[in-house]
C-alpha cells in the first residue's frame, strides 16, 4: 500500500510542477511589458500625451475640450554668438469635472537670423 501511495504522491508533485512554470511565463510577459512601456514612456513622451489625456479623460468624467498652441521664442546666445529659437507648443485639455492638464513640448534651441529683443 505504500507503494501506491508514494506513487501518487510523485504523481501529484509532477501535476504540481507544471502549474509554475505557466506563473513563471505569466511573470516574465508582465516583466517585459512594463519595461517596454518604460521605455516608450522615457523615448517617446511626444506620442504618448494624447493617450494619456484620454486615459485621464476617463477618470475625470470625460474631456470637454482641447487647446493646443504653438509658440516660437527667440533667446539670446549666451557666448554671444547667433540668437537661439525653440518651438514651444502647448496643450490643454479640459476635463468634465474642471480640471485641465497642459502639457508643454519645447524644441531643441536651433541657431536663428531672428533679433531677439
Amino acid at each position: 500500500m505504500t507503494n501506491t501511495t508514494s506513487s501518487q504522491s510523485q504523481a501529484a508533485a509532477k501535476q504540481r510542477r507544471k502549474g509554475n512554470g505557466g506563473y513563471m511565463f505569466f511573470l516574465l510577459l508582465l516583466l517585459a511589458g512594463c519595461l517596454a512601456l518604460a521605455v516608450v514612456a522615457f523615448l517617446g513622451p511626444a506620442r504618448l500625451a494624447i493617450p494619456q489625456e484620454q486615459v485621464l479623460g476617463l477618470l475625470h468624467g470625460g474631456i470637454i475640450a482641447v487647446d493646443e498652441q504653438t509658440a516660437v521664442e527667440c533667446a539670446p546666445n549666451a557666448q554671444g554668438g547667433t540668437p537661439q529659437a525653440i518651438t514651444r507648443t502647448s496643450r490643454t485639455a479640459m476635463f468634465r469635472d474642471n480640471t485641465a492638464l497642459v502639457t508643454i513640448f519645447s524644441s531643441a534651441p536651433a541657431s536663428t537670423q531672428l533679433v531677439c529683443q
